[in-house]
């Protein structure tokens, strides 16, 4: 699995509890699906790339556990700017 944040971007206060979930659980497989988390000013700061389907929907799962909400995920278009899904605390508009 490949967790990183991005260079420049504000890292959030929450991000501390998605780093711990992270390293906990460690999401493998096989595949390439890119899922991104929003800080407080709505711009993505990390990108995550589960291996595998199994570990793509584990991750995704453990996310809206925690309380963050998908912005691109059932119901919303499939994929937006490379994003299989785009995750943030704050509610959309």
């Amino acid at each position: 699995m490949l967790s990183k944040t991005l260079t420049g971007v504000t890292v959030p206060d929450y991000d501390e509890s998605i780093t711990k979930m992270l390293n906990a659980k460690g999401f493998e497989g096989g595949g390439r699906m890119v899922i991104a988390i929003e800080n407080h000013e709505g711009q993505v700061y990390r990108i995550i790339r589960p291996e595998g389907m199994g570990g793509y929907f584990n991750c995704v799962y453990a996310l809206l556990d925690m309380g963050l909400i998908d912005l691109i995920g059932p119901n919303k278009p499939a994929s937006r700017e490379g994003y299989d899904n785009r995750f943030t605390f704050n509610r959309p508009e």
